[in-house]
């Protein structure tokens, strides 16, 4: 029995998901989407964090093939990389090296090391960032924090070789250059030799292990770089005159002159690093800045020994100090090394997407689930009765969208449909009126529920025990109305006529009799509730047995509500797997509160066995 029971379970669980495949598909295409979409970040994710991760222990790197520095390079220049360096991505990076042997320590080394950040902060501004990220990780954090000194010592040292000419001749006033004219050519001259000490001076050595092609490359850029400083100093101080230019100009020199050789030797240098950029194992150290002194990753160069830097540290700092209002009070500290995280994780496409597939299955099973428990959808006459705490009546595999009357009676004898049909008007006999009369109103919560069709079989097998007459009284939507009649409901309604005139015979024995919803245009709601349907009503009592009334939906008018007050039972007609018990429930509680009496529920669009002497459930 126990295995009978799953064995049900599971061919319903079937069934279920066959019908709400399309919420079974579309959760496997967002899982799908979203492992994809997993996979594609956690690869990116690993080749800019790998590019920093080594084993201390082994000196082993991270194995990053051809095509993931490719993939790298052209993430990187699309900008998003930078994007793995947020403080959002960086705590999911975080907790991504949990696993690894003492967890928090490489925890703390992942703040910096997947950000690759070496601080340096000058005073009263924003800092600056300077950004490095190279596959041999310990070779990249060494370099980062070497020339991030290097720099600091340079800019520290230009400053203050700009601080004393600001204080001395601008804040004096110029006029007092020409008095104290000996005095002055001797500070000049101290001055010249102080500043270009500075701007000369080499950075400090290069760290050991680096190939010749990437030491050549360090120092010619080096060189680049001291000599464009150079250049942007002399023509920020050519730009505040004559005597000030005299800062930087050799007395044997004229101004112009001075500017010229200057960008020759800037030009040189550039066309040596270039040349020595040849390599396939050259460091780029290309520095930018703003002038807000916040610095940005601008470009990643993938090389088979190292990736890319910044460019041109100070450039924002240098091209501001022509204004000469105050002297440059910056002084950049380096802030933090940059430490070398020991793990690196690789992503599994594999993995990644079977595990979407997995729980994309189990989000469609839930959805499915859910669907069918909580959307209350009834497809059999059993569960719709459980859900909705309502009698069912029985169950009709009809419907459709309002053909002729003559297709909705002519349910074959014998069928499943007939049984059926029967069947409900047998459980209905109780509820005729003391004079033996019975009026049914049928509804449904929703429109395009199947009620006409259940109102013209209801009224076909009741023919044939008795005189039987069908009013269609769905005013706004008639579903009746081919039957040739000018006249019906409405016209009686609004005139003193006798019903008798306007009454269509459609069956060969002259039992069943159809009165259409009339051509009278009038206010459904109020006729339906007002007086002269209470006297049709009493009048069509007296004359026939059986009186069955095709009203709308209850959400499209409470013409039903109204009906369903001088009628002797109401039945709700419910689509299988349409119409939700909720709803079922609230439409008999709208009637049952207007006074009415519900007699029970039909499932229309149901599925019906049928017997072996039948071909047709119709």
């Amino acid at each position: 029995m126990a295995e009978g029971r799953v064995s049900n379970r599971g061919a319903g669980l079937a069934l279920a998901v066959f019908r709400r495949k399309g919420v079974m598909l579309a959760c496997l295409v967002l899982a799908l989407a979203l492992g994809c979409l997993y996979a594609i970040t956690a690869e990116r994710e690993y080749l800019a964090t790998a590019a920093l991760q080594f084993d201390p222990a082994s000196g082993a790197r991270p194995v990053v093939s051809a095509d993931q520095l490719a993939a790298l390079r052209s993430a990187t220049l699309a900008g998003e990389v930078l994007a793995v360096m947020e403080p959002a991505r960086k705590a999911r990076l975080a907790r991504t090296l949990r696993a690894a042997p003492d967890g928090e320590q490489g925890e703390q080394a992942l703040v910096g090391a997947i950000q690759a950040r070496v601080w340096a902060e000058p005073l009263g501004s924003p800092g600056l960032r300077l950004h490095f990220i190279a596959p041999a990780a310990d070779t990249a954090a060494f370099m980062a924090n070497q020339y991030a000194e290097s720099y600091v010592t340079l800019w520290n040292g230009a400053a203050r070789a700009l601080e004393e000419p600001v204080e001395n001749w601008w804040r004096e006033q110029r006029r007092e250059l020409g008095q104290q004219r000996r005095g002055t050519d001797q500070r000049i001259n101290e001055l010249r030799y102080k500043l270009n000490a500075t701007l000369d001076a080499e950075p400090p050595g290069l760290p050991a292990g680096l190939p010749d092609a990437a030491s050549g490359y360090i120092e010619a850029h080096a060189q680049y770089v001291l000599r464009q400083r150079k250049l942007e100093l002399a023509q920020a101080a050519a730009a505040q005159g004559e005597a000030f230019a005299r800062v930087l100009v050799p007395e044997d020199q004229g101004v112009d002159a001075y500017l010229t050789s200057l960008r020759e030797q800037v030009a040189a240098s550039q066309a040596a690093r270039e040349e020595q950029a040849q390599s396939p194992a050259v460091l780029d150290l290309r520095i930018s800045a703003t002038r807000s002194d916040l610095l940005r990753l601008s470009e990643m160069i993938v090389s088979g020994q190292a990736l890319a830097s910044l460019e041109q540290i100070l450039t924002g700092r240098l091209r501001g100090a022509r204004v000469f209002d105050t002297p440059p009070q910056a002084s950049l500290v380096l802030a933090r090394r940059a430490p070398v995280p020991s793990v690196s994780v690789t992503p599994v496409w594999t993995r990644a997407l079977g595990l979407s597939l997995l729980l994309g299955t189990l989000a469609g099973l839930i959805a499915v689930v859910v669907a069918e428990r909580f959307a209350l959808t009834s497809r059999d006459a059993e569960e719709l009765e459980r859900r909705s705490g309502i009698r069912v009546l029985g169950a009709l595999p009809l419907g459709g969208n309002r053909p002729a009357v003559l297709q909705h009676v002519l349910a074959r004898p014998g069928s499943a449909a007939d049984r059926a049909v029967e069947d409900i008007r047998a459980q209905l006999e109780s509820r005729r009126n003391d004079d033996g009369s019975l009026v049914v109103v049928v509804s449904s919560a929703l429109p395009d529920e199947g009620k006409t069709a259940l109102s013209s079989n209801l009224a076909s097998a009741c023919a044939r025990h008795g005189d039987t007459l069908l009013v269609d009284a769905h005013l706004t939507r008639p579903g009746l109305r081919r039957l040739g009649q000018r006249h019906g409901l409405t016209d009686f309604l609004a005139g003193s006529v006798d019903s008798a005139d306007f009454l269509a015979s459609i069956d060969p024995g002259g039992r069943l009799k159809v009165m259409s919803s009339g051509a009278t245009p009038v206010d459904g709601d109020e006729f339906l509730a007002g007086r002269a349907m209470s006297e049709f009503i009493v009048q069509v009592r007296k004359r026939f047995e059986t009186i069955v009334v095709d009203s709308a939906s209850l959400a499209s008018s409470p013409a039903a509500v109204h009906l369903a007050q001088q009628a002797d039972a109401a039945v709700l007609a419910a689509r299988a797997g349409r119409t939700s018990a909720p709803v079922v429930r609230r439409a008999a509680e709208q009637v049952q509160g207007g006074g009415g009496r519900v007699a029970g529920l039909v499932l229309m669009h149901a599925a019906l066995a049928e017997s072996p002497g039948s071909s047709s459930p119709v």
